[in-house]
């Protein structure tokens, strides 16, 4: 999921950088320039902004991670193109849907559930039956 997550967000800062000359959409704000990464940040270390590092870096217009700090973004490997995700947007102020019916799910697992108990029982039943079984033919007179 990380994978697909992170390819997707490659494919968008590429096309960012491809379409540097096209103005931004209204309500977006563009998040690379496809020069360099002005604005970044690490994240924060105490109570100020953590700029050290390499962890980021840009070439050619596009993002790629070092080694030396993670090396954490997917590569299509040497002569394959990313290809872009033309039809996913990233929206402000939306949460993500599950695409997972709960209510659907637990009446599942609680189903499950019955019958795992139901097999139980009659297997228990079974080897009592059994066990009654030989212990009456052990009685029987020879």
């Amino acid at each position: 999921m990380t994978r697909i997550m992170t390819a997707t967000l490659l494919a968008t800062l590429t096309l960012a950088a491809n379409a540097q000359d096209k103005k931004d959409e209204e309500g977006f704000t563009s998040l690379f320039n496809g020069k360099d990464l002005s604005g970044w940040i690490y994240g924060k270390r105490g109570n100020g902004e953590n700029k050290s590092g390499q962890g980021y870096q840009v070439a050619d217009g596009a993002i790629y991670c070092t080694v030396k700090d993670g090396g954490n973004l997917y590569s299509a490997g040497q002569g394959v193109a990313a290809q872009p995700d033309t039809t996913s947007r990233v929206n402000q102020g939306f949460i993500e849907k599950s695409n997972v019916n709960s209510v659907h799910e637990m009446s599942r697992m609680i189903e499950i559930t019955r019958t795992y108990t139901h097999i139980s029982t009659m297997l228990q039943q079974q080897q009592d039956l059994h066990r009654t079984a030989i212990e009456k033919l052990a009685d029987v007179p020879a």
